[in-house]
């Protein structure tokens, strides 16, 4: 809280009184003198502790108020009026020494679980409108709160880390994915308890079998009932990891074959329709290098690759799928 300066304006008629009457006393007056000394000491610290409980509750109810009016526009879902909000908000428990450095020690417990609520409906707003920058900023925000022990757990906890995981995921940062998933080891937790959870199976799951190769078991769960979503919030996150999937694919094929069929091409890829094709060549177009040449799709980046390397399991798996449905074709 800032500190409050006193001056003449702000004393009330009781104190002017009595700083007027020192004016009549003499030095035989010492008593006297001493006596209105403390009176008048005493008065300012009423008046400062008074001014003082004003500002503070006057900041506690803008708090308050600020608080209810993002609640209401969270549960609305009016995400974009929730961001207008925030930063009045944050800029009150600024005031109160409730974000930046926290001394949880000198803070109620109480207000840290209700800006840790805060930040939540921040980060869960900034999702809701596909801002990827500005969650990953509210999950380094709510990282020190996650780790106070004086907290009741949050509901939300694993649904935002959950959330977190699949942008990774969608972005193909595997790297920091697997540095997440050791921060919930250090605490204890080994990765069987971690699928128990219904937030967090899915983007482990999701990672798994995309290391695995198993694109069959991906797409199923990418593509099911979004009611069957643990939140609503992951279904924002198909489209990319669908596109993330079938780019980990392509890469494969490129080690794995020189040109194939265009059906078998569209196939592996999950390409469904016309349509799903052509977005998936318009979003990778400064990526991909293939052509079409009479029915064939010509990967021409393997020229580029370097075979001195041991081909991974996904590209030997996709080697062994061609080989056999040609084997079968052969047959047939």
């Amino acid at each position: 809280m800032e500190a409050v300066s006193l001056d003449m304006t702000v004393c009330d008629h009781k104190l002017r009184e009595i700083i007027s009457n020192i004016s009549h006393l003499t030095l035989r007056n010492v008593d006297s003198c001493t006596t209105l000394i403390v009176t008048i000491a005493l008065e300012q610290s009423r008046l400062m502790c008074n001014i003082w409980w004003q500002q503070f509750k006057s900041n506690y109810m803008s708090l308050q108020s600020l608080t209810k009016d993002l609640t209401g526009f969270f549960n609305q879902k009016q995400y974009q009026k929730c961001l207008d909000i925030i930063p009045k908000v944050k800029l009150e428990l600024l005031k109160q020494g409730l974000l930046g450095n926290i001394d949880e020690n000198k803070i109620n417990v109480k207000d840290l679980e209700v800006t840790r609520s805060i930040l939540e409906i921040g980060s869960l707003s900034v999702i809701n409108l596909s801002k990827d920058g500005e969650f990953k900023n509210y999950i380094d925000q709510l990282r020190p709160f996650y780790q106070l022990k004086d907290l009741s757990p949050s509901d939300n906890q694993n649904k935002l880390m959950a959330l977190y995981l699949l942008l990774l995921l969608s972005q193909g940062d595997l790297a920091t994915f697997h540095i997440e998933l050791e921060t919930f080891q250090s605490d204890g937790l080994t990765i069987d308890e971690l699928e128990k959870d219904k937030f967090l199976y899915f983007p482990i799951k999701v990672e798994k079998w995309l290391i695995d190769g198993d694109y069959n078991k991906l797409f199923e769960i990418l593509n099911q009932d979004p009611e069957k979503y643990p939140c609503q919030e992951f279904n924002l996150f198909k489209s990319s990891l669908v596109d993330a999937v079938r780019f980990e694919i392509y890469k494969n094929l490129v080690k794995a074959y020189q040109k194939l069929p265009l059906d078998n091409f569209k196939n592996l890829l999950f390409l469904r329709t016309n349509d799903d094709y052509d977005s998936f060549i318009a979003l990778f177009q400064d990526e991909l290098n293939l052509s079409i040449k009479n029915g064939f799709v010509h990967l021409n980046d393997v020229s580029q690759l370097d075979f001195t390397e041991e081909p991974t399991d996904d590209a030997l798996l996709i080697r062994n799928v061609l080989s056999y449905a040609r084997e079968m074709e052969t047959i047939i």
